[in-house]
């Protein structure tokens, strides 16, 4: 890999509404290139999925987002990109022995807690998606959360880390998984993504329309869709109709 996809610059602020507000700004703007990464210390309006706030302590997290031109990647399938910077997040924490699971279809867990969520939102020319805007967050140093079943690497590894070096070693990782698309094709880089799912294979609650199911992942589709089965039937469901049930 000759440069970076992504990280060749940083853009560093104390604070901003939202890093992917930010970057996407930016980017469509032409101030920015893809790959090039913004960082804060602290959000005022961090934006999970659906809607949901992402909260965080100043200065003890990676809130960090990033154009990516999926172009150069051979227009890249939206969900092919969040495959692989699942995995990407996912390579990051296996690399420091820590427990990790992707829980459908974009948070990082260590041992069933939260430490990661990832926000792509996708931009289009016609019916063509031609870039994404890459928002990921990571709880690092800070040891207090308002939500319950949450972690970060200081309560994981028992010491404090140096952002900088923590920031450094995502970027590898997404940088490796983007070289890697280069060369697998979006079913190989799926089947990866499945196998390290969270519950995959593994009887388990979930909510649907009101309604409490048990069901077992059996696999995820192309589209973004996941396969659940349960009672003897096979149901594709897509992010928003269906959450995991906290237990059986």
């Amino acid at each position: 890999m000759s440069s970076p996809y992504v990280g060749k610059k940083i853009i560093q602020l104390d604070t901003v509404d939202s890093t992917n507000n930010y970057a996407a700004k930016e980017f469509k703007q032409g101030h920015i290139q893809s790959g090039t990464v913004i960082l804060a210390g602290e959000q005022t309006f961090g934006r999970g999925q659906r809607g949901k706030l992402w909260q965080s302590s100043p200065h003890e997290n990676i809130l960090m987002s990033f154009p990516l031109d999926l172009t150069f990647f051979g227009n890249l399938n939206p969900i092919t990109v969040n495959h692989l910077v699942s995995l990407a997040l996912y390579d990051f924490f296996i690399s420091l022995d820590l427990n990790a699971a992707i829980k459908w279809p974009n948070d990082i867990l260590i041992n069933n807690k939260k430490i990661a969520g990832i926000l792509i939102e996708n931009q289009l020319e016609g019916k063509t998606f031609v870039s994404s805007i890459i928002g990921i967050g990571i709880n690092v140093n800070q040891l207090y959360f308002d939500f319950p079943k949450t972690t970060s690497l200081y309560i994981e590894l028992r010491k404090s880390q140096d952002l900088k070096v923590v920031l450094g070693k995502i970027i590898s990782c997404i940088n490796k998984r983007l070289e890697d698309s280069l060369h697998l094709n979006e079913y190989d880089i799926r089947r990866q993504y499945t196998y390290n799912l969270w519950k995959i294979n593994e009887l388990t609650g979930f909510v649907t329309n009101g309604n409490e199911i048990k069901g077992t992942i059996i696999s995820t589709e192309s589209d973004g869709g996941i396969i659940i089965e349960s009672e003897g039937k096979k149901m594709k469901y897509y992010n928003g109709e269906i959450q995991f049930k906290e237990r059986l």
